[in-house]
């Protein structure tokens, strides 16, 4: 149901809503809707309504104008919220609430997004590390690594690429998987190291 009524100072739940909606809409499309769009299709109201709305999201920093004008996503439109609530990987367990606010994923996962690079994992030489088939690994582009830093590596002169542990014997560099079905990789010719893993994460 339209609401041409809601208050504008601060942000309420039904802007929540609303902002949910448009955040959705950006998922799939990967811009702003029109004014039009979100008073029809997104049945936020009349379009005095959205401009409000927008003037709201603006203030308070989820939306802000572009180079061109076009309204764009701001400092805080890919927030979503957290709990500081822990959820049990065992038996039910009472849990008090302690609070909790926003966050940002990219804040999380990403620190200098111009050397941050994602790869598609592939098999389970890492499983013991909870990296598994099919994750996606978060690694910083850069050779300093350290031995026990998780690495993606690459053989000189090859396309060949692995994720493993960087370690060392003696005097040379070697790759640790974390499973113990594969042997350690002492590589015959030599190796660089593409990157630094910074997290790993899988959907379902």
């Amino acid at each position: 149901m339209k609401n041409n009524n809601a208050k504008f100072e601060t942000k309420t739940d039904l802007h929540e809503i609303w902002l949910g909606q448009i955040r959705d809409f950006y998922a799939e499309y990967r811009y702003i809707p029109t004014y039009e769009y979100m008073s029809e299709t997104l049945r936020i109201g009349a379009k005095s309504t959205v401009k409000k709305l927008m003037d709201l999201l603006i203030t308070e920093r989820f939306i802000e104008h572009g180079p061109d004008n076009k309204l764009i996503p701001s400092t805080r439109f890919f927030e979503v919220p957290y709990s500081d609530e822990s959820v049990q990987a065992g038996p039910f367990t009472d849990s008090a609430a302690q609070g909790g606010g926003h966050m940002s994923l990219l804040d999380v996962l990403i620190k200098k997004p111009s050397i941050t690079r994602i790869r598609q994992v592939t098999g389970n030489s890492m499983m013991d590390l909870g990296i598994l088939d099919g994750d996606w690994a978060v690694y910083e582009k850069r050779t300093d690594a350290r031995v026990g830093d998780i690495v993606i590596a690459l053989l000189e002169g090859s396309n060949e690429v692995t994720i493993k542990e960087l370690g060392k014997e003696k005097n040379q560099y070697v790759l640790i998987p974390h499973n113990p079905k594969f042997e350690v990789i002492r590589p015959n010719k030599p190796f660089f190291i593409e990157g630094v893993l910074l997290s790993s994460f899988r959907t379902y």
